[in-house]
C-alpha cells in the first residue's frame, strides 16, 4: 500500500470517528432538556464547525503533499529521460556490489 492511500485511508477513519462522535453527542443532546439543551446544542455546533475547520486543513495539507509529490515525480523522471545512461550505469554498478557482497 503506497503512503498516499495509507494517508487517505487514515483521513477517512478519522472522519468516520469524528462522524460517530458527533452521533453520539448528539444522542447525549437530545437526552437533555430546556436551557441545558440549547446550549448543548450550541456546543455541539461549535464542535461539529471545529472538526469541519480541522479535516478542511488536513485534506488542503494532503492535497499540497500530493501535488509536491507528482511534481517531484515528474521532475525526478524528466531528469532520468535526459541522462538515461548515468542511471543505467549506476544501476548496473548497485547490482554489481549487491551481486559481490551477496555472492
Amino acid at each position: 500500500m503506497s503512503a498516499t492511500n495509507k494517508l487517505r485511508d487514515d483521513i477517512q477513519m478519522l472522519k468516520n470517528d469524528a462522524t460517530k462522535t458527533i452521533s453520539d453527542i448528539s444522542k447525549i443532546v437530545a437526552s437533555v432538556s430546556g436551557e441545558t439543551k440549547e446550549t448543548s446544542q450550541q456546543l455541539l455546533q461549535d464542535a461539529y464547525n471545529e472538526l469541519r475547520k480541522d479535516f478542511s486543513m488536513i485534506q488542503d495539507k494532503f492535497d499540497e503533499l500530493s501535488h509536491q509529490t507528482k511534481e517531484t515525480i515528474k521532475k525526478a523522471d524528466a531528469h532520468i529521460k535526459r541522462n538515461p545512461y548515468l542511471y543505467l550505469a549506476g544501476f548496473l554498478a548497485g547490482a554489481f556490489f549487491l551481486g559481490k557482497r551477496f555472492k
